[in-house]
């Protein structure tokens, strides 16, 4: 009897961990399902409101600079006048990386975000938003160096910088603002052209958010499943071992186990991945194509069915 308290104590903590992951992943997968479905959805809407909606301007010839501050424009040991007279606007990112070594001479470097400097055109007298100018100059870098900190040597910035082209068109966006919160995405008042290039940019932005979610999702909630049930094994090898030493019809408590041991046992660690991926499989059509949900659904009875005779 001791032994068996034992063995119930030593299994508990990860059983329930294991539990947990496989319980949680059921709500989280079929939300990121529904989610991926939905983003799906906002796209075919956003290529239906580029055809009706849109409306693409040329203002590359409305673009103005601000004057060049006088004085020495310097940060971090750099000087970006050269880089304003050349090209009138600029986006500087400044990190700043501290090498530190403890008592023991061990090293370690921490690198934190310094400072940001944005000297943005000019569309009919009204600056570009800092937004959205920094998503279109992050388009083209043009310096990307790093200086020391002259006091202390133990500092090193590193200095990015970003500027848009003199000769690039700029397009105007208008008519979609009005459809973000349908669409769920916010769209840039400016676009680099010419038109075709600016609808492509606004597509890729809506496609690759639904990608970057989509795998994200599907990664995570596989390993959550994947990991709860490589979890379960050692517990659930325990509890069925106790199970079917309980007499009669009792030890039936114990088959749904036994079938999953069996999977993992004439699998092993392959056996907890393919058991994942038609799980996955299943939620993921269940969402999308119910129909085919029912033939996963039924190799799943079916490889149970099989394991469960052996």
């Amino acid at each position: 009897m001791t032994d068996i308290v034992a063995d119930i104590s030593s299994i508990i903590p990860r059983m329930i961990f294991g539990v947990v992951l496989i319980v949680a992943w059921a709500p989280i997968i079929l939300f990121t399902e529904f989610n991926n479905k939905g983003n799906r959805e906002e796209y075919k809407l956003l290529l239906d409101k580029i055809k009706t909606d849109l409306k693409l301007t040329d203002i590359t010839s409305q673009i103005t600079y601000a004057p060049i501050p006088t004085g020495p424009n310097t940060y971090a040991n750099f000087n970006y006048t050269p880089v304003l007279n050349d090209n009138k606007n600029v986006y500087i990112n400044v990190t700043k990386t501290i090498r530190t070594i403890d008592s023991n001479g061990r090293e370690s470097r921490t690198t934190v975000n310094d400072k940001e400097i944005i000297i943005a055109p000019l569309v009919n007298n009204i600056v570009i938003s800092d937004a959205n100018y920094k998503y279109l100059a992050m388009q083209n870098k043009i310096v990307d160096t790093t200086t020391d900190e002259l006091v202390n040597g133990n500092i090193t910035y590193n200095i990015k910088c970003y500027t848009i082209p003199k000769d690039k068109i700029l397009m105007k966006v208008e008519g979609l603002q009005q459809f973000e919160k349908e669409i769920d995405m916010t769209f840039n008042d400016y676009e680099f052209g010419p038109e075709k290039e600016a609808i492509d940019a606004i597509k890729n932005n809506k496609s690759g958010s639904n990608t970057l979610q989509l795998w994200l999702g599907r990664i995570g909630t596989f390993l959550m499943l994947f990991g709860g049930l490589i979890l379960l094994v050692a517990p659930l090898q325990t509890m069925v071992n106790m199970g079917e030493s309980l007499p009669g019809p009792l030890k039936l408590l114990a088959l749904p186990g036994r079938i999953i041991l069996n999977i993992y046992n004439s699998l092993s660690f392959i056996g907890a991945f393919i058991l994942t991926l038609l799980m996955t499989l299943f939620m993921w059509s269940l969402v999308n194509y119910p129909l085919i949900s029912v033939l996963i659904g039924g190799l799943l009875i079916g490889l149970m069915m099989f394991f469960g005779k052996k």
